[in-house]
């Protein structure tokens, strides 16, 4: 366990591990934002063939998410925006998961209509 350290190092600690978390926060903006305006340079130079580009060089980004970082880098949305549209969709997701009927699982132990045939005795 941590050593017994007083209150105003604590609260100071707290307020520096926010600070931090904030400029972390703010660092990956600038680094999803730089991807976004490499991604329209990229589109702009393949054309036709960018979800090629995307397949062969970007092959973990899923192609909703590049566009998605295309839109903010072009100032056509902004990332709050996008984060409510993404948490509305959850939401709707799973409550529509939640009001569905729960199914029995079904019998599949037979391939055809048949019983399995007895054994021989």
């Amino acid at each position: 366990m941590s050593e017994t350290i007083s209150l105003e190092q604590l609260g100071a600690e707290i307020v520096a591990r926010i600070e931090a978390a904030k400029k972390a926060r703010d660092k990956a903006l600038d680094h999803e934002l730089a991807a976004g305006l490499r991604l329209i340079e990229a589109r702009e130079r393949t054309g036709a063939t960018f979800p090629e580009f995307l397949q062969k060089f970007c092959p973990n980004l899923k192609k909703s998410r590049a566009y998605q970082l295309i839109r903010i880098a072009g100032g056509k949305t902004t990332v709050e925006a996008e984060r409510t549209k993404t948490a509305e969709r959850v939401r709707k997701h799973r409550a529509a998961k939640a009001e569905a009927p729960k199914t029995a699982p079904t019998d599949v132990r037979y391939i055809t209509d048949r019983p399995p045939a007895r054994p021989h005795r």
